[in-house]
């Protein structure tokens, strides 16, 4: 499964969450959504990602590493305006992991 990219100024699907990533330099991770579908993705910069919310218990998680020493990663799940989780790293190649519940 590959997980929808958001652009700016599109609205994700109802029952959907986004995950933001924003960047200064490349990354790498999974996204599990609430059907407990995953997906690597390969990225550098900001970028976006609608998270299906619509099934079962409403799951969802996010792992994603730097892979660079330098520089900053942060990941961080929208819903409906509210910041569900966020994360940030600044540690060489560093790891940030997001997981809880959406509406």
């Amino acid at each position: 499964m590959t997980f929808a990219i958001v652009g700016i100024g599109m609205t994700a699907s109802v029952n959907a969450a986004t995950l933001e990533i924003k960047s200064d330099t490349k990354w790498s991770g999974s996204i599990m959504d609430s059907g407990f579908d995953m997906a690597t993705q390969d990225g550098s910069g900001n970028q976006n990602f609608e998270v299906d919310c619509s099934q079962g218990m409403k799951i969802y998680s996010a792992t994603i590493q730097k892979h660079d020493e330098s520089g900053f990663i942060t990941a961080s799940l929208i819903q409906d305006g509210n910041v569900l989780d966020s994360k940030t790293t600044t540690a060489a190649y560093g790891l940030v992991s997001i997981a809880g519940t959406c509406n």
